[in-house]
């Protein structure tokens, strides 16, 4: 894998000369360019396709109808994917597994919350199922969403949810919520990171209310992590 480069400065409006958000960095793996968002995704210019992972968009209200006050986060994470796709021009999704949380939280409300979404939206939307994806049957034909292998194989990357070497190919996947903890002597933060490693890199959850586990960094990983807007090679 290629060093990674920070991205084109920003124009005024926000974007760069990669059309992508303000904070975004720009990596190279196998031979190709994708630029890491600080809306916890990664764009794939060459295929106009916006990579995500972990959205989890029933957790609050499966949480809910369990009976814990949990706020909804539908409107928030809806919100951020527009502003990703606005910021790269992306024309197509590819979820690398667990959109959905548990089965429980798939309510008339919140299926509909998303099924308005994707009636607005001409992008395609793409999805390689995760462990937590076991209600699909409900909302694939109202999302319009088109269901890919475990182990969906394009250009030099094989796309999948869990974290798996697979020899021949760079594999990009989720599942693990990878985050960052910096100390100092009397404190410390976790951030949500990118974990790019030789052969496999690993996406952040997108969901905000999906716990991080730190991760420990192998020989030849880098991580990225996501602070303040911003994308930061640590």
């Amino acid at each position: 894998m290629d060093a990674a480069t920070p991205a084109s400065p920003p124009h005024p409006d926000g974007t760069t000369g990669n059309t992508t958000a303000r904070g975004s960095l720009t990596i190279h793996v196998a031979g190709e360019t994708l630029i890491l968002l600080p809306h916890r995704a990664v764009y794939w210019p060459a295929q106009r396709t916006l990579l995500i992972a972990d959205l989890h968009l029933d957790k609050c209200e499966t949480m809910r109808v369990q009976g814990l006050p949990v706020p909804r986060m539908m409107d928030e994470q809806i919100a951020r994917l527009d502003a990703a796709l606005l910021a790269t021009g992306a024309r197509r999704i590819l979820v690398l597994g667990d959109l959905l949380h548990a089965p429980q939280g798939l309510t008339a409300p919140m299926v509909e919350c998303f099924a308005a979404w994707r009636a607005t939206s001409d992008v395609e939307f793409a999805l390689v199922p995760g462990n937590h994806d076991r209600g699909l049957i409900h909302v694939v034909q109202g999302w319009r969403m088109l269901l890919m292998p475990a182990q969906h194989a394009e250009g030099p990357f094989t796309f999948t949810h869990e974290p798996r070497s697979i020899p021949g190919t760079y594999v990009w996947s989720g599942h693990l919520h990878p985050a960052v903890t910096l100390r100092s002597a009397s404190d410390a933060i976790k951030m949500p990171c990118f974990c790019v490693g030789p052969s496999v890199g690993v996406l952040p959850a997108f969901s905000r209310f999906t716990a991080g586990g730190s991760i420990g960094r192998c020989r030849g990983d880098q991580v990225f992590a996501i602070a303040d807007g911003e994308v930061l090679a640590l």
